[in-house]
C-alpha cells in the first residue's frame, strides 16, 4: 500500500476505482456517472486529504482508501475498497492508516456503510470501531 500524494500517482487509480464505486463504502452517492466520480476523487485531493492504494501488476485495484478532516481531531473515511483477493491484508492496512491519522493528531475516524451483516460488525468491532449513527431512507413513491 502506498500513500498517493501527487495527482499523477492518483491518475493511475481513477478509472479503476471509478470501476468499482459502487460497491465501496462510501460517503457518495451512487449512481453517478464515470465522470462525476472521476471529478469527486479529484475534488478530495487536497494538501490535508489521504489517499493509499494497492495496485497488482497486473494494474488490478487492490486496495483503495480515501480519508478527509472534518476539523483538527476527526476525519470522515470516505472511501474503502478491498478487492476480495486481498482481504487478507485489510485489517492490516486500515489499522496502519489509523496510525498515520494519529501521529497526525486526529482521535476520531467516521465511516459510512452499507453493510449491516453480523460479519461487517465484528469486523468493525475488531478495529475498534461501534455504530455512532443509523440511516434510514425512505420513497415517497
Amino acid at each position: 500500500m502506498i500513500r498517493i500524494r501527487t495527482l499523477t500517482e492518483l491518475a493511475a487509480y481513477i478509472e479503476p476505482v471509478a470501476g468499482v464505486f459502487d460497491d465501496l463504502d462510501s460517503r457518495f452517492s451512487s449512481g453517478l456517472t464515470t465522470l462525476e466520480k472521476a471529478a469527486k476523487l479529484v475534488e478530495y485531493f487536497r494538501r490535508d486529504s489521504y489517499y493509499f492504494g494497492h495496485m497488482g501488476a497486473d494494474d488490478t485495484l487492490l486496495f483503495f482508501a480515501l480519508i478527509v478532516p472534518i476539523n483538527e481531531t476527526e476525519v470522515n473515511w470516505h472511501l474503502l475498497y478491498s478487492h476480495s483477493a486481498y482481504k487478507h491484508k485489510t485489517k492490516t492496512h486500515i489499522r496502519d492508516i489509523k496510525s498515520i491519522l494519529e501521529k497526525d493528531g486526529f482521535s476520531t475516524i467516521y465511516s459510512i456503510t452499507q453493510r449491516i451483516t453480523p460479519s461487517y460488525k465484528r469486523f468493525m468491532k475488531s478495529l475498534g470501531g461501534h455504530p455512532c449513527e443509523i440511516k434510514y431512507k425512505m420513497e415517497t413513491k
